[in-house]
This record gives structure tokens, C-alpha cells and sequence, in this order.
């Protein structure tokens, strides 16, 4: 077992933790941003410092390099049937119940704290990937999903205070990003064709937080929460259901 490291200035290292060696197997040249593994390790999606998407295979042999940031709004784009409203739009296997969820305010801001990097989640399958980044045109973050093929799926609609943590649920249903509002900092659900699928509120001042991480179990039945309190030197993680009752507080 090795662990994949990579580096900004574009060098891809692997580290044995048994034998306690570094060994640089390749390089970008353009740095790199990002990196993510599929979950069965045979692809490798990676973003660059010049704001490509580059997906190569195990053994670090290009596949395909692309813009990051392309125009389009991808093989999803909502099919308009005539009368101009998104409850008459085509939405897909979501069904009706994506047409009746509210859109989010849109704003070209993101925190003052956010590390401007990109995030990058493959659903449980890897099937699909998504990148959580900053968009260039607005300066606000945005979610595309990608194929395991590197074809753009869908672009999640404009959305305010959208933060960095980003993880998509194992079970293939949603993609789970944190999102600050006016008056609550709230977990949010974004769906594989880009639409707001609702949202929970964290049970903490929003002011008084940084939201550093999420991840799943694999099982898709509880969230982790990893919440940096400001306002203290403890570092708690919260521990939430899928019914979103919290479950648990670790502090670390």
C-alpha cells in the first residue's frame, strides 16, 4: 500500500509507509491544483494550476486534458418544453421534485477564507466526479459533474456563499457542500443535474466557524462534519444522520 501525494508545482510522489520511501513517479508541468483517485484507483482526475482537468490512468498515462471552465452547461442542460418556467423543464431520473426545489441566491463573492482550491469527489461507483471550483466569469465557486468518460454532465446553478468542502454522497443521490448564509451556515444538496436540492441548518453560530471538511461513511448514512470554532482551541467534528439529527460531537 502507497499514498499518492501531489504537489503545487506539479510533481506526483508516492510514499510507502512501510518501507518510509519518496518516490516522484511523474510531473505536470503546469502545477497542480487538485487530485482525486476514482474509487476502484484505475482512473486519476487531476486540476492544474492553469485551470485545466486532466484525467489519466493508474499508471499515469494521459487520457484526455480539457478547459476546466468550459461554456456549456453540459449533457443535462434542462429541456425547455415552451412555457419558459423551471417546473416545465425536463429534469431527468430526478424527477418532478427537482422542478419544485427553490434556487439559491446567486453572488459573485466567496469567504474571505476560502482557499480558492479546487475540490474534486467521485460518487461511490465512479461513475461520475464532481469539481467544486472558482469560476473565473464570476468569481463565485461552482460544482460541474463529469463522466467517468470526462464529459461534462451538468453545471450547478449560481449560488450564494457555496464554500470549498465538498462530498458526494456514496449512495449517488446528492452532493453534499457547505454554504453560509445571512443568518446560518448550512449543509447543502446539490443534485447530479446541477439543481439545489435542499439544505440543513449546522447547529452552530455561523460567524464563529470554518467548515474545513466533509466526508461520508460508505454507507451513505452519516455525514461528518469537520468544524474549526473560532471562537475557541477546540477542534470539533460533528457526526449527523441522514435524517440530520446530531449524532455526535468529537473534540480533537
Amino acid at each position: 500500500m502507497s499514498l499518492c501525494i501531489a504537489t503545487n508545482l506539479g510533481d506526483i510522489v508516492m510514499w510507502s509507509p512501510t518501507l518510509n520511501q519518496l518516490e516522484t513517479i511523474g510531473t505536470i508541468n503546469n502545477g497542480i491544483s487538485a487530485m482525486c483517485w476514482s474509487p476502484d484507483q484505475e482512473l486519476v482526475v487531476m486540476t492544474t494550476m492553469t485551470n485545466t482537468l486532466l484525467m489519466m490512468t493508474h499508471d499515469l498515462d494521459p487520457i484526455t486534458e480539457l478547459p476546466m471552465h468550459p461554456d456549456e452547461f453540459g449533457e443535462a442542460a434542462f429541456v425547455n418544453v415552451g412555457w419558459g418556467k423551471k417546473e416545465t423543464q425536463f429534469h431527468g431520473s430526478e424527477g418532478k421534485q427537482a422542478a419544485t426545489q427553490s434556487k439559491i441566491v446567486t453572488s459573485s463573492t466567496v469567504s474571505g477564507k476560502d482557499d480558492l482550491i479546487p475540490r474534486i469527489s467521485w460518487r461511490g461507483d465512479g461513475q461520475y466526479f464532481v469539481i467544486n471550483s472558482i469560476n473565473p466569469q464570476t468569481g463565485s465557486r461552482v460544482l460541474r459533474v463529469w463522466t467517468r468518460e470526462c464529459q461534462l454532465y451538468s453545471t450547478s446553478e449560481s449560488a450564494s456563499g457555496i464554500e470549498w468542502a465538498t462530498s458526494w454522497k456514496p449512495s449517488g443521490g446528492l452532493v453534499a457542500v457547505i454554504q453560509k448564509g445571512p443568518t446560518a451556515c448550512t449543509v447543502s444538496f446539490i443534485e447530479k443535474n446541477g439543481l439545489y436540492h435542499g439544505s440543513f441548518n449546522l447547529p452552530a453560530n455561523k460567524d464563529q466557524i470554518l467548515v474545513k471538511d466533509l466526508t461520508w461513511n460508505t454507507d451513505s448514512s452519516l455525514l461528518a462534519v469537520w468544524i474549526d470554532h473560532l471562537a475557541d482551541d477546540n477542534d470539533p467534528q460533528h457526526m449527523l444522520s441522514t435524517g440530520w439529527f446530531h449524532k455526535m460531537l468529537i473534540m480533537f
